[in-house]
């Protein structure tokens, strides 16, 4: 280790120096004005009210694209608020399940028919993918 730090003194104090110069320059102490602080006013000042817009509503998507959902299972996903294909491509396991539940007699339809695999790859319009992997819709 001596034997190193000999033979590469020069090289290890130029990159010392170096690293301490970075660590000024990237940390170092910030030289700006000061500005004088505003007076408070008490009560605040009251501002105008700003209105307060709606979020846009999107249209619905048409989820019998998906294959293994016909009208009457679009009907049910509507009634539980499911109306896009970016709300079936984000279904994490509870919610899988909460619909799954909810599907009655179509149990089990959106694990085996993938919807949610579907669903991505129609949320982000990669309809080429889409039918090489589950065909025309």
């Amino acid at each position: 280790m001596i034997a190193l730090a000999i033979h590469y003194g020069a090289w290890l104090a130029l990159a010392m120096l170096i690293g301490v110069a970075t660590g000024w320059w990237t940390w170092g102490p910030r030289r700006g004005e000061v500005e004088a602080d505003e007076p408070i006013a008490w009560p605040p000042p009251k501002e105008a009210a700003v209105p307060v817009l709606a979020p846009p509503v999107l249209a619905a998507d048409d989820l019998t694209a998906i294959k293994g959902i016909d009208v009457e299972i679009a009907g049910r996903l509507r009634d539980l608020g499911i109306t896009r294909f970016s709300q079936i491509a984000g279904w994490l396991p509870a919610d899988i399940e909460r619909v799954d539940a909810a599907l009655g007699p179509f149990k089990g339809r959106l694990i085996r028919d993938e919807w949610i695999a579907q669903a991505r790859l129609l949320a982000r319009g990669d309809i080429e993918t889409y039918h090489q992997r589950f065909g025309c819709f």
